[in-house]
């Protein structure tokens, strides 16, 4: 499993633990209320377009997640 640097850090950031589980050759960050992201492959190459999105993803739990810790 290789997770992009971008996205570990991006997952770093996010105020809640998360699992990851594996799927045949993927793997995915599990947050509990959210929908499993796509996270990084047996694979050596990630397009960056595919990493754009896991990012947006991830920004916008994190977004969801403050939200609900500020109320």
């Amino acid at each position: 499993m290789r997770i992009d640097p971008v996205i570990q850090r991006e997952l770093d950031l996010l105020p809640v633990p998360y699992t990851i589980k594996k799927s045949k050759d993927h793997y995915f960050a599990v947050i509990d209320g959210h929908k499993p992201i796509c996270i990084a492959g047996n694979h050596d190459k990630t397009r960056w377009r595919l990493t754009k999105i896991t990012i947006s993803s991830l920004k916008k739990i994190r977004k969801v997640l403050d939200e609900n810790a500020a109320t």
